[in-house]
């Protein structure tokens, strides 16, 4: 009697384990993760689309991609990026920097046209692409200087008056690309650099993007400041420390512009000091000020 009565139990539970493991195994299935396809990004390129645009040097850092409008992150170069959703897509890849030329922020430069990706994309498939970004076509270059490329004078920096020296068109030896790069140099017995653009005042100062590029190579600190006010006020922007080679800066100008919205006749400036006795050097060019009209 004993015995008919323990049978059903027995049937209830393998029943019930039989059904825990179905429903375990479909949970296993609904929870696996897509197999993803990546997108190799060794480096991004900067295309000019005319002339005006000047030089297409770049210190673009990260590959900030998109997927429609939703950012799938922020990636240092080169970089491997999983894109989750397969099959046709449409990416956009932009240009990021390190703005002021801190590592700490990284900003998507406003400038460079976000590059466009349409293809189809497998699971697992591995595909390298290479991304050209343009400039954008409204970014506004029209100042008093220009661009200061040095490829046929040494621009149109004027001098500080008590500067030891000038920029001069250098066409031998550590010429960034082009003919030819600025080069201003501090003999020992000189102590004190500074160069000024010509005077402009056609500028935003309402918190619009604006960037001053700028390559340089240099042996001792080096600053950039604006004057305002027909030279009789000077604001310090930024400085940066010696560099062992040349590199591009991406300075934001907006912030500065926008808190001097009450001033006028500008001019942007860039020098350096160092103790006698030693010898200095700055090398520029590709010094450009770019805004939105």
């Amino acid at each position: 009697m004993h015995f008919c009565e323990s049978m059903p139990n027995q049937y209830s539970i393998t029943f019930l384990l039989a059904l825990t493991f179905f429903l375990t195994a479909c949970n296993d299935e609904e929870l696996e993760a897509p197999v993803p396809a990546f997108i190799t990004i060794e480096d991004i390129e900067v295309v000019a689309t005319n002339t005006n645009q000047g030089s297409t040097s770049d210190n673009i850092k990260d590959a900030w991609v998109y997927e429609g409008n939703q950012l799938l992150g922020i990636f240092e170069l080169p970089a491997t990026v999983p894109i989750q959703n397969t099959g046709n897509v449409n990416l956009q890849i932009g240009g990021g920097i390190f703005n002021n030329s801190l590592s700490n922020d990284r900003e998507l430069y406003p400038f460079y046209n976000l590059y466009q990706l349409d293809t189809f994309l497998a699971p697992q498939q591995a595909l390298t692409v290479v991304p050209k970004v343009e400039y954008t076509q409204n970014a506004d270059y029209d100042r008093a200087f220009s661009i200061a490329d040095f490829d046929r004078d040494a621009g149109q920096f004027e001098r500080h008056p008590n500067s030891d020296t000038i920029f001069v068109r250098e066409t031998q030896n550590n010429v960034f690309e082009g003919s030819g790069s600025g080069l201003a140099y501090l003999e020992s017995d000189m102590d004190f650099f500074e160069a000024r653009t010509p005077t402009f005042d056609d500028i935003p100062r309402d918190g619009r993007a604006i960037y001053l590029e700028m390559d340089y190579f240099c042996s001792h600190n080096i600053a950039v400041s604006v004057y305002t006010n027909n030279q009789q006020r000077q604001f310090s922007v930024i400085n940066f420390r010696p560099s062992g080679r040349w590199t591009k800066a991406y300075i934001e100008m907006g912030p500065v512009f926008s808190t001097l919205f009450t001033s006028f006749n500008y001019n942007i400036a860039i020098g350096f000091t160092k103790p006698l006795g030693e010898v200095g050097f700055l090398y520029v060019d590709n010094v450009k000020l770019i805004s939105f009209p």
